[in-house]
Formats: structure tokens, sequence, C-alpha cells
């Protein structure tokens, strides 16, 4: 089924959902689109709903050269990335990715929260926007 996403431009989040199976390429490609969406601003915060995912097909392998989509992602301007995983497939992918990015050079997911409860994305989503608003001044 794949990734889609819509930016709402009034609280700078870029809100994603994930459905079905999704591929490291439809990773890859949502990642590309995000980074050249020129309407999206600088200290944006990334929401990824994965509730309605099945399965991910991922390769350990893969995950070298998406380091460096995740510098351009940074670059682009995300102040940080909270992801919905609620069950335990799409938990387990994210924190594998979490842990190689944080043990890869030059690289921190310092803002990088994988939950399992809307309560904790809820709780997180506030903080990020009350740091973000907070680096402004």
């Amino acid at each position: 089924m794949g990734i889609t996403y819509r930016y709402n431009a009034v609280d700078n989040i870029v809100e994603t959902v994930g459905k079905g199976t999704l591929t490291f390429n439809e990773i890859v490609t949502y990642l590309h689109a995000v980074i050249q969406d020129k309407t999206i601003k600088p200290g944006f915060i990334e929401l990824l709903n994965l509730e309605a995912i099945d399965n991910f097909i991922v390769e350990y392998r893969q995950l070298r050269p998406f380091i460096v989509l995740w510098q351009q992602y940074l670059e682009k301007g995300s102040f940080g990335t909270i992801i919905y995983a609620p069950n335990d497939v799409s938990y387990g992918i994210c924190r594998m990715v979490q842990t190689f990015i944080d043990t890869s050079p030059g690289n921190q997911t310092e803002d990088f929260f994988v939950v399992r409860t809307k309560q904790e994305r809820d709780k997180e989503l506030r903080q990020l926007q009350e740091r973000n608003a907070n680096s402004d001044k």
C-alpha cells in the first residue's frame, strides 16, 4: 500500500501514514519527496502513524545508504520525528533503524522517538512543539 504524507503548514508538521506492506524503496521515495517539497519549512516535526502497517520489506544491508539520506533529511530542517508504532513489527523495525542511526558516525537521533501509544505520541509532540517554539526566541 505504501506511505503518504500531508504538510500541515499551520503547525509545521509533516503528517505521515503508512499502510499495508512497506518496502525500503517506498521509504526512500517518501524521504526524497519530503526533502524536495519546497512548501515544508525548516523546524518541521514529522509525525508518522504506522498503525496500519502489516509488514516491512527492509534488509539490514539497505540501512548503510539510508544514513546519507537521513543527513539530507536533517539538513532540510527536521526538528524531530515521532513514530507511532503500536504493533511489534513496526516498533521493532523502527527501533532497529533508530539504533543504526545512533551508532553511525556524525548522526544523532536525539529528537527521534518511537512510541507504542497515542498518549506517548501526544506527549512527545507537545514537548517537541514547546522546545521548537522556545528555540525560535
